[in-house]
């Protein structure tokens, strides 16, 4: 089981928008590197987290 702390802030991104989405991606980008070295990992969940982000961001429109 893994716990991951970029998934769990991922609702900040309603609150604070699209910066937000894009300082999750690149946090996750930057905890791949460090811990398991996949390549395929790194971009896809990191494109995986932005999207969830940046969706969530947009469709909130900064109304929680």
């Amino acid at each position: 089981m893994q716990v991951r702390v970029s998934d769990a802030l991922l609702p900040t991104a309603m609150i604070t928008g699209v910066p937000a989405a894009i300082g999750l991606a690149l946090g996750c980008i930057v905890a791949h590197a460090y811990t398991t070295g996949s390549v395929i990992d790194m971009l896809f969940g990191s494109l995986a987290n932005f999207t969830s982000a940046y969706m969530s961001a947009k469709l909130s429109r900064g109304n929680i």
